[in-house]
């Protein structure tokens, strides 16, 4: 990494799963972008993995628990929902958390 001149900002991203991370990966688990980017993220980060197994736990038991309480409560509504805009739906998931984790750099 340092070779390539990204030594500050891999630390500084190291920095910021060491301070967030379980909210982090809490956060990526509510969205349909796939799980396995975070979970490589933060391995290369050097996250706990306790910490990364009861958040990663957390989060994707919350997320089926949304969906399964929308899918019984809207039924076919949401599933026509969620087939017609899954991928809207991932992009602007993804951009969401890209534009959270701009402004936190920046303040």
């Amino acid at each position: 990494m340092w070779s390539y001149g990204y030594g500050n900002g891999f630390t500084a991203y190291q920095h910021l799963i060491e301070k967030w991370g379980v909210w982090i990966i809490i956060a990526k688990s509510l969205t349909p972008v796939p799980f396995k980017i975070m979970a490589i993220a933060a391995g290369v980060a050097a996250m706990s993995p306790t910490a990364f197994l009861a958040s990663a736990v957390a989060g994707r038991a919350l997320h089926f628990a949304i969906v399964a309480t929308l899918i019984a409560l809207w039924g076919d509504r949401v599933m026509v929902l969620l087939s017609r805009y899954g991928r809207a739906l991932a992009i602007i998931s993804l951009l969401g958390l890209i534009a959270i984790a701009v402004v936190q750099h920046l303040r």
